[in-house]
């Protein structure tokens, strides 16, 4: 789920990967065009470019936070994965559970639920509640504040020492039960020296040095049923980054994130 933004409009997307055919989206109903079918991911450029699905998320909240609810697929009990870009649904009141002092892990509150008044906060949904339903909130780097800058150099702890050529970390870094970040490999034309470590304080001045990827994507498991493994979930997300055709190196964002993020090229 992405909602990219040209102005102060909002342009709520859906896009659907299913095995064994090719990737599907859909637009919200608006005032302009009251049905919108999903459509081949191919034809979704000509519909941005005709203006199709914008919308103003603060006048039209009620039926933005309908359309979320209903790609949730409540009824459903196929396995399926929800990709929630946290910047574009967490504020605006939009899903608020997605926020990190809402969150809680095992436990959903539906979209547009308001938890802002303690006594009025209705029961969460537990896996059992959604059979087969798995949420995952990816937060971009751009948000300083809350993700962490990682720049990891392996270790020998048999001889207490930084292991020798091997200057930078990538793959996926697990910090709780439940918050993995996700480094790209270093692209072949990087020059940063393979001594660097942003980890000594006795080093500042290698702080100035850019590196491959020294804002790495927040991969949270929100949301998983009974027996998921956390890790296995994250490193799915992660390898989605890598399985991009056009491009050898990683993307910022998985797949259809990724693809999500292209869209905004056709809003004019």
């Amino acid at each position: 789920m992405d909602a990219a933004r040209p102005g102060n409009q909002c342009v709520p997307m859906i896009l659907r990967a299913r095995p064994g055919t090719a990737p599907t989206a859909q637009l919200m109903p608006t005032r302009g065009s009251r049905y919108e079918p999903e459509i081949p991911f191919i034809q979704l450029p000509q519909a941005l470019t005709e203006k199709r699905g914008r919308i103003n998320a603060y006048r039209e909240r009620p039926a933005l936070v309908d359309f979320l609810r209903q790609a949730l697929a409540p009824d459903s009990t196929t396995d399926r994965i929800f990709l929630a870009r946290a910047a574009t649904l967490r504020n605006r009141d939009i899903w608020p559970w997605l926020q990190d002092t809402h969150l809680t892990p095992g436990a959903v509150h539906a979209p547009g639920t308001r938890l802002d008044q303690p006594e009025s906060i209705p029961t969460p949904r537990k896996p059992g509640d959604l059979p087969g339903l798995r949420i995952i909130r990816l937060r971009e780097a751009a948000d300083r504040a809350a993700v962490a800058h990682l720049f990891g150099v392996p270790y020998d702890e048999q001889a207490q020492q930084r292991t020798p050529g091997n200057g930078r970390f990538s793959g996926l870094v697990q910090h709780s039960d439940t918050v993995f970040y996700g480094l790209n490999p270093r692209p072949a034309q990087n020059q940063t020296p393979l001594d660097v470590t942003k980890l000594d304080p006795a080093r500042p001045q290698d702080a100035t040095w850019s590196v491959h990827n020294p804002r790495p994507l927040e991969i949270v498991t929100a949301f998983l049923q009974d027996g998921d493994d956390p890790a296995e979930l994250a490193m799915y997300v992660q390898a989605l980054r890598r399985s991009v055709l056009h491009t050898a190196n990683g993307t910022v964002w998985p797949w259809l994130i990724h693809c999500a993020d292209l869209m905004t090229e056709y809003l004019v």
